[in-house]
């Protein structure tokens, strides 16, 4: 099982933070190549290709 989690200070600063759940001692390397669903599991394939992100930082 793995979790994620985005926290955002007052300062615009973004944190995220995982933690992992291992059936066995293994090793977790999550840093590689991380896709996130932002529409929720339940919406599938078709939710990801709805997503559309918007860049809030500074031009």
């Amino acid at each position: 099982m793995l979790n994620a989690e985005f926290n955002m200070d007052e300062e615009g600063k973004v944190r995220l933070t995982f933690t992992g759940l291992l059936s066995e001692p293994s090793f977790l390397n999550v840093a590689l190549k991380q896709y996130f669903n932002l529409a929720g599991h339940a919406t599938g394939i078709s939710g990801l290709n709805e997503q559309i992100i918007k860049s809030i930082l500074p031009k």
